[in-house]
C-alpha cells in the first residue's frame, strides 16, 4: 500500500519497486530498482536471522554451502539432505510444501529463505512428543515403558539401524 505524501510503507516495497520496474525500460532505473530490492532482502535476512543464535546460523550456512556450493537448492530432495543433516526430519509432504512456498522465481530455494524454512520447522516439529508416540507404539500392554531388550531390538532393526556398539552406548547414558 502506497502512504500518503511522500512515504510508502515498507512492507510493500519490494512488491511496489518490482512493479515499478517493469513498467520502465531504464537500465538505469531497474538496476536501482534491483539495488533497493536487495537492501530490502538483507533487512528482511538479518530480522530472520533474530531467530537464530549466531552459531547456529554459522552451522546452517556451512551445511546449506556444503550441500549447495552454487548457492541455492533446486529440488526438494536436496532440501530434505540439508535439513537431516542438520538433525531434522521433516516429512516428504512438508518438503514439498515449504519447496513450493519459499521457492523464488528461479524456482530455486536461497539460503535466506533457507532459515525462514528452518525456523518455520522448528515451530512444527515436536520430536519429543513424536519420539514419545513412536515408543507407545511398541507398549503394547500400556504399561508406560519397554524394556532394554525391546528398545536394543528396535534401535538395531528399524528406521535408521544403530550399532549394537551405538546401542550400548545409549543404555549405559540411560543407566540400563
Amino acid at each position: 500500500m502506497i502512504g500518503g505524501g511522500n512515504y510508502i510503507e515498507y512492507q510493500n516495497l519490494q512488491e511496489y519497486l518490482q512493479d515499478y520496474a517493469k513498467t520502465r525500460s531504464s537500465t538505469t532505473t531497474k538496476r536501482i530498482i534491483y539495488g533497493c530490492t536487495e537492501i530490502i532482502n538483507a533487512s528482511q535476512f538479518i530480522e530472520q536471522s533474530k531467530n537464530f543464535k549466531e552459531e547456529e546460523i554459522d552451522d546452517f550456512r556451512q551445511c546449506f554451502q556444503l550441500f549447495a556450493p552454487q548457492g541455492f537448492v533446486d529440488t526438494p530432495d536436496k532440501l530434505c539432505f540439508i535439513m537431516r543433516s542438520l538433525s531434522m526430519a521433516p516429512t516428504i509432504a512438508e518438503l514439498k510444501r515449504y519447496f513450493a512456498k519459499y521457492k523464488k522465481d528461479a524456482g530455486v530455494v536461497e539460503f535466506d529463505d533457507f532459515l525462514k524454512i528452518v525456523w518455520e520447522h522448528r515451530a512444527t516439529e515436536n520430536a519429543p512428543n513424536e519420539i514419545s508416540a513412536a515408543f507407545q507404539h511398541y507398549d503394547t500392554q500400556r504399561l508406560g515403558y519397554i524394556d532394554s531388550k525391546q528398545l536394543r531390538y528396535i534401535l538395531t532393526n528399524t528406521g535408521e539401524k544403530l550399532t549394537d556398539r551405538d546401542v550400548d552406548l545409549i543404555l549405559r547414558e540411560l543407566n540400563v
